[in-house]
């Protein structure tokens, strides 16, 4: 996954808001190259993500899900990239 520079913080605390108001499950669309965090959606339910994703995936759009803990590595993993690369 690879995320706006500029949103990476922003998305740390949107999915720390998430988690405390009890959702686990991020939905996005694996086609945007690089995801903010207007394109993502949280959910306290695996069936509803699920759902959420197969009403969404139409035409070039394809919605996949994975736990808010994963996207959060994913996040970290991609903020120590940008201060890397900014030393």
């Amino acid at each position: 996954m690879n995320f706006v520079n500029e949103d990476a913080i922003l998305i740390e605390v949107l999915l720390n808001e998430q988690r405390k108001a009890g959702k686990h499950w991020v939905a996005f669309d694996e086609t945007i190259p690089r995801l903010s965090k207007d394109d993502l959606t949280c959910f306290s339910s695996v069936y509803d993500v699920k759902q959420y994703c197969f009403e969404n995936s139409i035409g070039k759009e394809r919605y996949t899900f994975c736990t808010i803990d994963k996207m959060q590595g994913a996040v970290e993993v991609a903020m120590k990239k940008i201060f890397r690369h900014h030393k």
